[in-house]
C-alpha cells in the first residue's frame, strides 16, 4: 500500500477568447504508523507517522487551491489511539493552507472517533497558528490535554465531527488534566467554524475548563455551531462555561448547539452541566446567539450545577448583541423543563441588545434579568 498519493487536475477556463489554466494539485499523506516520531526520511510505507506527514506536507508546495490531505490507515481495521509526546503545530506556511486532516478515513465500524489523540506529557493537542488559512480537522478525538485544539490567528478554519474530552465511544465525559479549554481561539482568529456543514458533523466538547473560549479584540466573525438540524455541537460537562467569549471582536455567532445536556439533548445532571454558565459573553459587542431557523436554535439548559449560575450571561460591554430562537431551560423537544440553576438570561451593563422569540422556563429565580442595561 502506498503511503503517498498525488492527485492533479488541469482546469481550463475560456472567457472571451482568453484561456486561463490552473494546475490544481494535492498530495494525500496516509498515516500508517502510530508512533510519535519522525525519521526525517522520504515518504515510505510503514514509516508514515502523523508528525512525519505534517512535516512532509509543510515541505510540499504542490497543494495549491486543493490543499493537501492527511488520511489514516494504521494496521488492522479498528479505532486507533495515538500518544502525543510533542505538540503538533500547523504553522504559517502556505503549503499547509487548505489542509484537511481526516480521522474518519481510518477503517473502523464501531461507535466513536476512529482516531484518538491522547496526551503523553504535552499540554496541547493541535495548534493552528500564525495565519494559516482554511485548515479542516475532521473525525478526530482528543483526550487528557489542557487545551485540545488551539487556534492562534487561524483564518477560515473548520473543526467538524471531533470528540474532545470523551471516552472511546464519544458519548461520555472522560478527561484527566484538562484544565484549559477544549478549543481556544485567540489573537485575531477570524471566520472560523466550530461545527458541521452537513448532518452528522457536530463536535462533542466535554470536560475542559471552558468548552470553547474566544478572546482578543480582533478575534471576530467566528461561528460556534451550525445552521441545520443534525449539525449541533454538544458542549457540556465543563468546569466553568460551555462557551466563553472574553474581550473579543464583533459578530461572533453561537448557534445550533446543545449546551449543558447529554448528547441526546434530553438529560440534565451534574455530570453534563457546565458548572458556571452555558454561554458567557464579556466585553464583546454584536455577539449573535441563536438565529432565525430551527437549526440555529441553541438548547441552553442544565447549566450552573456547580455555582448556581445562568444559562446565558451578557456581561459588561456586550452592546448590540442578540439572543433569539433559543430553548433556555428546556430539552431539545422544547417540552420537558431542564432548568439552568438560577436565571435563564442575565444582561449586565450591555446596551441595545435584542432578546426575542426564545422559550425560557423553569428557573429558580427569573427568566430574563436586565441590570444597568438600556436600549
Amino acid at each position: 500500500m502506498k503511503a503517498k498519493y498525488i492527485f492533479r487536475t488541469l482546469l481550463i477556463i475560456s472567457l472571451l477568447n482568453l484561456t486561463i489554466i490552473f494546475n490544481l494539485s494535492a498530495t494525500v499523506f496516509t498515516v500508517d504508523n502510530a508512533a510519535n516520531t519522525d525519521d526525517f526520511a522520504a515518504a515510505s510505507a510503514g514509516t508514515m507517522t502523523f508528525v512525519k506527514c505534517i512535516r512532509l506536507a509543510s515541505a510540499d508546495a504542490t497543494g495549491g487551491a486543493m490543499g493537501h490531505r492527511i488520511y489514516f490507515n494504521i494496521g488492522a481495521a479498528g479505532q486507533k489511539i495515538l500518544s502525543v509526546t510533542s505538540i503538533w503545530q500547523i504553522l504559517s506556511n502556505t503549503n499547509l493552507n487548505n489542509l484537511i486532516i481526516d480521522g474518519s478515513t481510518q477503517p473502523f465500524a464501531g461507535i466513536g472517533p476512529h482516531v484518538i489523540f491522547v496526551a503523553g506529557g504535552v499540554t496541547e493537542g493541535i495548534a493552528i497558528t500564525s495565519g494559516v488559512t482554511n485548515v479542516t480537522l475532521n473525525g478526530l478525538g482528543f483526550r487528557d490535554f489542557q487545551i485540545s485544539i488551539k487556534m492562534d490567528n487561524a483564518l477560515s478554519c473548520k473543526i467538524t465531527n471531533c470528540f474532545l474530552g470523551t471516552d472511546n465511544t464519544g458519548t461520555t465525559p472522560q478527561c484527566t488534566g484538562c484544565t484549559g479549554d477544549g478549543i481556544r481561539m485567540l489573537n485575531g482568529s477570524q471566520f472560523n467554524i466550530v461545527g458541521g456543514g452537513t448532518a452528522g458533523t457536530k463536535n462533542i466538547i466535554f470536560k475542559h475548563l471552558n468548552g470553547v473560549y474566544l478572546t482578543g479584540g480582533t478575534t471576530s466573525d467566528n461561528t460556534i455551531g451550525a445552521t441545520a438540524a443534525g449539525e449541533a455541537n454538544v458542549i457540556s460537562a465543563n468546569t466553568q462555561d460551555g462557551v466563553y467569549v472574553f474581550n473579543a471582536g464583533t459578530n461572533n455567532k453561537i448557534a445550533g448547539n446543545i449546551i449543558g445536556l447529554d448528547i441526546s439533548g434530553t438529560v440534565a445532571s451534574a455530570t453534563y452541566s457546565n458548572l458556571y454558565k452555558g454561554i458567557h459573553i464579556q466585553g464583546s459587542q454584536s455577539a449573535i446567539i441563536g438565529g432565525a431557523t430551527a437549526g440555529e436554535r441553541n438548547i441552553v439548559s442544565g447549566n450552573g450545577y456547580g455555582t448556581g449560575n445562568d444559562g446565558i450571561f451578557l456581561e459588561t460591554g456586550c452592546h448590540s448583541s442578540t439572543i433569539t430562537n433559543c430553548y433556555i431551560g428546556l430539552d431539545i423537544t422544547g417540552i420537558v423543563p431542564l432548568a439552568n440553576k438560577i436565571r435563564g438570561i442575565l444582561i449586565l451593563a450591555s446596551n441595545n441588545c435584542q432578546v426575542y422569540s426564545n422559550f425560557i422556563t423553569a428557573h429558580s429565580e427569573i427568566g430574563i434579568y436586565l441590570q444597568n442595561s438600556a436600549g
